[in-house]
C-alpha cells in the first residue's frame, strides 16, 4: 500500500485512507487494508491477551509495585538529614 492513499485529519487526529482513484474503488487498497485489520486482530488475540501472558503480569504486578515502593522509600532515606551514613562515622 502507498502512502499516498492515506491521510491525516490534523484537527481530529484521525487516520483516513482514500479508497478511490479517479472516483474509482481501489480494490487492492480495500483488500490490505482488510488484511492489516485481520493482522491487528490477530495478534491482539493471540499475544496481547494470551492466557499465560495476563497470568504472568498478574503475577508481577504487586511485585513491580511493592519495588517501586521500596525505592521510594530508600530515596526518601538517603536525601533525609536525619540520615546519617554509617560511613560519616
Amino acid at each position: 500500500m502507498c502512502l499516498t492513499h492515506a491521510r491525516c485529519d490534523r484537527a481530529s487526529g484521525h487516520l483516513c485512507v482514500d479508497l478511490a482513484k479517479r472516483g474509482l474503488l481501489r480494490e487492492d487498497i480495500l483488500s490490505e487494508m482488510v488484511r492489516l485489520l485481520e493482522a491487528r486482530y490477530y495478534f491482539s488475540e493471540r499475544v496481547y491477551y494470551h492466557h499465560a501472558k495476563v497470568a504472568a503480569g498478574a503475577l508481577v504486578a504487586p511485585c513491580s509495585a511493592a519495588g517501586r515502593a521500596e525505592e521510594r522509600w530508600i530515596s526518601s532515606l538517603t536525601t533525609s538529614e536525619e540520615y546519617a551514613s554509617p560511613m560519616a562515622q
